[in-house]
């Protein structure tokens, strides 16, 4: 052992004895970790460590079998294999290790022992990495398993961890990320991005940040915390509630509504999220295209928020944040080419009936935009002076509540309820775009539009500012008709 880490400071040895004699707090474990992630040296002297460990133990327990006090015999192994065997055990550990590198300690190690009456939540996995030096596509492992337990506080630098509770409870953290299991029914976010699923019987499970309760009632929801204490919350289906630490303020949340936190404790409302707001975006790295969206009708107290899906215009995609309604080819050729992948802007089918709505979209490059309009409506003037009318159509797989979701059928050209035409228009350069009202027939049944963003190739701008209007006699988008 000491030819191996010679020149290795005394606090490394200190901290591989700790963990090899299963005495290691779980800040060791995390502190080991870290340096056996950055320091391959330190990573061979922990496996030759632990290889020496094994070996000796297994020596000591041969030779006690040769002591006349001892009831118990082993027959003992040949000295040839066995040691053979430790070569290659020793290789097979170090291979591991160096090739998930970024990888949690805690899914090579034994954890630390636990105390009599520590309750079990379940498990972890880390799912992917997303750091800049390793590969994103991480195959999930299940034999990688690690047992978390109640009071459990654990740190991930860049992994995406995917967290199975007793209860069904399902949390996706990305990090960097600090969290702590404080049983079955709550756990605190110090930092980081996570999203919660809740089943059926689950409900009233709660996270907590440092100014901020987040309460579930049977829903799946987003929450981000930042190294300032400041939080996102947003319920993609479902309920919440939340509620401020600091000022005692309290909300609740449907599905497409969210709310920020800030460091004062203050709810404000949460405009905008993306594929990156409680996630890695899209585990791609790639810099979202619609950077911001605005709309007149909205104001601070109304708490519905626009999602920005990033590679998500596919079968079966859902359209509203509203809504659970979807997107199906209408046969089995299915979404048409040019539009899978592109960045699908989320809008309110709600804001199909409002008459003066306008808004605007924030483009970061040259795109060609796309609009989705439903073909039972008349379209209007703003629409047809500057979109150009595709020959394709997108199927609207709708919900309804006398049947329940159940109807939503899976598969192009599946449960196809209505139909929607293809507008495109191309944006040679950054910045907004303005667009209008959905038509004047304004009847509950009808869909409000829905539109995607796909980058020009090898087209890039620095321009900002609004979109030059493409036809002179293009007027106020919200007095048309």
């Amino acid at each position: 052992m000491s030819s191996s880490g010679q020149h290795l400071d005394e606090s490394l040895r200190q901290l591989v004895d700790e963990v090899i004699q299963g005495h290691a707090t779980v800040e060791q474990y995390h502190e080991l970790s870290c340096r056996i992630v950055s320091d391959q040296e330190a990573c061979q002297f922990y496996v030759t460590s632990a290889a020496i460990h094994a070996r000796l133990g297994r020596i000591y327990s041969l030779e006690t079998t040769c002591c006349p006090d001892t009831e118990t015999t082993f027959p003992k192994p040949r000295e040839e294999k066995s040691h053979h065997w430790t070569k290659m055990m020793s290789g097979s550990i170090l291979a591991i290790m160096l090739s998930v590198g970024l990888i949690s300690l805690f899914s090579i190690l034994p954890g630390p022992a636990v105390p009599a009456g520590v309750k079990r939540i379940g498990f972890y996995e880390v799912v992917s990495s997303h750091c800049p030096s390793s590969d994103s596509q991480v195959t999930p492992d299940r034999t990688k398993q690690i047992a978390v337990y109640a009071g459990d506080r654990l740190s991930f630098a860049c992994q995406t961890t995917r967290f199975t509770c007793a209860n069904g409870v399902v949390m996706t953290l990305t990090g960097p990320a600090e969290l702590k299991l404080e049983s079955l029914e709550s756990c605190r976010l110090f930092e980081g991005k996570i999203v919660v699923h809740v089943p059926k019987g689950a409900e009233g499970f709660r996270v907590k940040t440092a100014r901020s309760e987040v309460i579930d009632y049977g829903t799946d929801f987003g929450i981000s915390v930042n190294d300032q204490g400041e939080s996102k919350v947003a319920v993609f289906n479902g309920e919440v509630g939340v509620g401020s630490l600091s000022t005692g303020d309290q909300t609740q949340l449907l599905t497409g509504q969210g709310v920020t936190v800030n460091r004062e404790g203050h709810l404000d409302r949460l405009v905008m999220i993306d594929s990156s707001t409680f996630s890695e975006e899209n585990n791609l790295r790639v810099s979202p295209l619609i950077t911001n969206v605005e709309d007149n009708i909205r104001r601070s107290e109304v708490l519905n928020y626009y999602r920005i899906v990033s590679g998500a215009m596919l079968e079966d995609q859902q359209i509203y944040v509203d809504r659970v309604h979807e997107f199906n080819g209408i046969d089995q050729r299915g979404v048409p080419e040019y539009l899978r992948g592109g960045e699908l802007l989320m809008t309110f089918n709600d804001d199909k009936v409002t008459g003066d709505f306008t808004m605007k979209v924030t483009l970061a490059q040259p795109a060609d935009l796309y609009l989705l309009y439903d073909t039972r409506l008349e379209t209007p003037v703003w629409l047809a002076e500057n979109f150009m009318q595709l020959d394709d159509r997108i199927g609207v797989d709708e919900q309804t509540r006398t049947t329940g979701p159940e109807r939503l059928g899976v598969g192009a050209g599946v449960s196809v309820d209505n139909v929607m035409s293809v507008w495109k228009r191309r944006i040679p350069q950054a910045g907004s775009v303005t667009l209008g009202h959905n038509g004047m027939a304004f009847e509950k049944r009808n869909l409000m539009y829905s539109v995607i963003a796909v980058p020009i190739e090898g087209v890039t701008s620095s321009s900002a500012g609004e979109i030059p209007k493409e036809s002179s006699s293009f007027a106020d988008p919200a007095t048309q008709n």
